[in-house]
Formats: C-alpha cells, structure tokens, sequence
C-alpha cells in the first residue's frame, strides 16, 4: 500500500516539521531570556529613580526642618529613620525581583542584592541609555 518513496516523503515532512519546532523553540527561548534581561534593567532603572526622588524629598525635609529650628537630635532620628526604611525598600525590591523568577530562569538573575543590582545596571548602562534615549529622540 505504502511504497518506499512515500514513506521517505512522510519521514522527510516528520523532519522537517520537528527541525522546524526545533528552531523555533531556540528562537522563542533566546528571544524570552533578552525580555527577561530587559525586564530587570528597566525594573532596575525605577528602583534607581525612586530612590532618587526618596532622597531629594528627604533633603527637602532636613531642609524645613532646619529653617524650622527643630533639635538636632530629632533631625538625626529622622535621618536614621529614613536610612532604615530605604535599606529595608532596597533588600525587598531585590528580593522581590529575585522571587518572581521560576527555578528555571534563577540562573538568569545577575545580582542579589541592591550593591550587586547597581552594578549590573552600571555594566548595562550604553544599553539603558540606548533605550530611553530613543524613545526621546522620537518625541
């Protein structure tokens, strides 16, 4: 019923149709683990930002603090305070960030903790740059 040549035909679209899959899977993976490095830059970026707004809102605190001659005892509990709060923001943002991750892409993750994550965003700085930089020059 079957004849040789058919079954060549048959085994031939089977190859090409799992090397096809195959490739595609390559494709898809590659492309989802850039997304994912994206992911923790741009996420990183915020962080970065947010910190920088923190600490420009706490020097405007001091500020009125000390124009409104509070002690110096109560401006250092604020300091301390604040100093605090964003070290437990910082470890929690990480961790956070580290968490989200499946067991399967927790190698993909370059940084544990806040020292280690802004020097993975300094190493990707022409990147970052690249990317909102971009989106400026196209306003």
């Amino acid at each position: 019923m079957f004849t040789i040549q058919t079954m060549l035909y048959v085994l031939l679209f089977i190859f090409g149709y799992v090397t096809c899959q195959t490739f595609y899977y390559f494709k898809s993976t590659r492309l989802s683990v850039i997304l994912l490095r994206m992911t923790h830059l741009v996420s990183l970026v915020a962080l970065a930002r947010v910190m920088e707004d923190l600490y420009y809102a706490r020097g405007i605190t001091v500020k009125a603090m000390l124009e409104s001659e509070s002690p110096e005892a109560e401006i250092a509990v604020y300091k301390n305070e604040f100093e605090t709060k964003i070290d437990v923001f910082r470890e929690k943002s990480i961790q956070n960030i580290i968490d989200s991750h499946p067991p399967a892409f927790s190698n993909l993750v370059d940084f544990d903790n806040w020292d280690s994550a802004m020097n993975y965003l300094s190493n990707n700085r022409a990147f970052i740059e690249a990317l909102f930089l971009e989106d400026k020059e196209g306003s």
